[in-house]
């Protein structure tokens, strides 16, 4: 199962989501919807944001990130 609410809460804890932005990502459904539109916000957020969210993947979703980097 893949999270997204708990990479939602680090960004938005980390200043790195706004609260508009995190209300209307956590009202999104499903998933693979609210991770489309965290992905859009990442690029648009410059490194910071994407080195944040790599981190929180590899902290909530570590079977994922070990599936696609092939260990």
């Amino acid at each position: 199962m893949f999270l997204v609410a708990p990479i939602l809460d680090d960004l938005y804890q980390n200043k790195m989501l706004s609260g508009e932005a995190y209300d209307r990502l956590r009202r999104m459904s499903p998933a693979q919807e609210q991770m489309r539109e965290l992905l859009r916000y990442a690029e648009a957020g410059g490194d910071e944001v994407k080195d944040q969210l790599l981190k929180s993947l590899r902290e909530h979703n570590a079977p994922l990130i070990r599936s696609l980097e092939g260990k």
